[in-house]
């Protein structure tokens, strides 16, 4: 108990002086929301309260105080995404009760990730050949989360070996859905929208795919390095190759399983949404006996209110106008000429609002207009955009930084200090590899 009480002293200690001083010259309720934000994010990483209480919490305040619409704060639970992310946990469920990885994905996992590396190249070509058959990237990586994790427990893997094979699973995925424009149909469409720079499909994909590949694998490398202590646990005797028997009852469940995937992927030539598509394949899981009831109980409610908090960040931070006055402090110490040190602020200046402000897509809202004209005349549009783009996309230290790895944490395939301790390091893996990979191959390209 004194620990607690000790912990929520220091907790509390920055929030007050924020809200007694109101330093740079923040409104009341520009103060009590900077305030609200800095205390959960502690309490998120100290664990102290109960992370859905802690996200309550937060949601009343910026209701209360962030002088933001309403439809803005509760931004995630209003989307598409949410019903569809809802869905997601019934139909994942519905993929491992019909126990078809088991029969159909674990054995040729097995036979061909017969050491790490090859392991994690498996990894890669499902996430690479998912991108073309499920269109969201939540479900997308909570499905490919799911295979993995149920191949590691049917080998029999301790979970100090699974934690971080599984968050290496969702850092390949969040590296290769940066490959193609269609990989995140949520962010990479942002950034041409928020830039006002048109990028098609084949462009994006000469810009992204072969510095993104050389950054994979120094990625992974590096990560390695960095597990290597809990990895040198996967150790595993090739299997032979592996024949696969399914009976009826098997072939009818395969049928419900991939009928909806199948509709899904091809949702450009239809007018059935995926939503309504995935919709279907559960209605159909139920009457085919693959769900029941007490599969309702799967569904990640308090996962589902820490989105919600997640996502009202950004909006509440902008909408309040906190954001701008945070930004605009950036302004007199930035360089006025192109050069490494302007290409270094522009990165470590996306780094820290993204780390206030959570939100991908939200912090490109705010950054990507307050750099074009801080770079205006000194450097390419495009080139700044790109590099905002890929700082954002591939970096990270706490979970609500990405919100795929908020679902990765939320669904229990890793924790919060597993993701904590591998976001410091990578931190130092993505400065490397703009200055080394990315950058140097845009200027190839004729950016400059």
């Amino acid at each position: 108990m004194k620990i607690t009480l000790r912990s929520l002293i220091l907790t509390l200690l920055i929030p007050l002086i924020v809200l007694i001083t109101r330093p740079l010259g923040l409104s009341t309720d520009q103060s009590i929301v900077l305030a609200a934000l800095l205390l959960t994010l502690t309490l998120w990483v100290n664990k102290t309260v109960n992370r859905t209480y802690s996200s309550i919490f937060l949601i009343l305040v910026f209701l209360i105080f962030g002088n933001t619409p309403l439809e803005r704060v509760f931004t995630f639970p209003l989307s598409d995404n949410f019903l569809l992310i809802v869905l997601s946990f019934l139909f994942s469920e519905g993929i491992v009760k019909s126990r078809l990885i088991d029969k159909l994905l674990k054995p040729y996992i097995g036979y061909f990730a017969s050491s790490l590396p090859r392991l994690f190249l498996s990894i890669w070509l499902i996430s690479l050949v998912m991108i073309f058959v499920i269109p969201q990237p939540f479900i997308r990586l909570i499905l490919l989360g799911t295979i993995f994790r149920e191949y590691l427990n049917g080998e029999g893997f301790e979970e100090n070996v699974k934690e971080p094979i599984l968050l290496g699973v969702f850092l390949i995925a969040i590296v290769t859905n940066t490959f193609f424009l269609k990989g995140d149909i949520i962010m990479n469409p942002a950034l041409i929208s928020m830039s006002g720079i048109p990028i098609g499909p084949a462009q994006w994909t000469r810009l992204f795919l072969p510095p993104g590949l050389l950054h994979l694998v120094f990625l992974m490398s590096v990560f390695s390095l960095l597990h290597r202590g809990d990895l040198r646990g996967y150790i595993k005797k090739k299997d032979r190759l592996p024949t696969i028997k399914l009976d009826r009852e098997d072939l009818k469940k395969l049928l419900l399983v991939l009928l909806p995937l199948v509709f899904w992927a091809l949702e450009d030539l239809h007018p059935v949404p995926g939503t309504a598509v995935i919709l279907v394949g559960i209605i159909l899981m139920f009457l085919g006996g693959i769900l029941s009831l007490k599969d309702l109980g799967s569904i990640q409610w308090s996962l589902l209110i820490f989105l919600t908090a997640t996502f009202s960040i950004g909006p509440v931070m902008s909408g309040s106008g906190t954001a701008q006055i945070l930004f605009g402090q950036l302004r007199p110490i930035f360089p006025q000429e192109y050069s490494l040190f302007m290409l270094l602020a522009v990165i470590l200046a996306a780094m820290i609002i993204h780390m206030v402000l959570g939100s991908i897509v939200t912090t490109m809202s705010v950054v990507l207009p307050g750099m074009a004209l801080l770079t205006e005349g000194a450097m390419s549009p495009l080139l700044m955009a790109l590099i905002v783009f890929v700082t954002l996309a591939l970096h990270f230290i706490l979970p609500f930084h990405s919100v795929h790895l908020v679902v990765g944490e939320g669904y229990g395939f890793f924790a919060q200090d597993r993701v904590i301790g591998t976001g410091i390091v990578l931190t130092v893996v993505i400065l490397i590899s703009l200055f080394a990979i990315y950058i140097p191959w845009w200027h190839f390209v004729g950016l400059s």
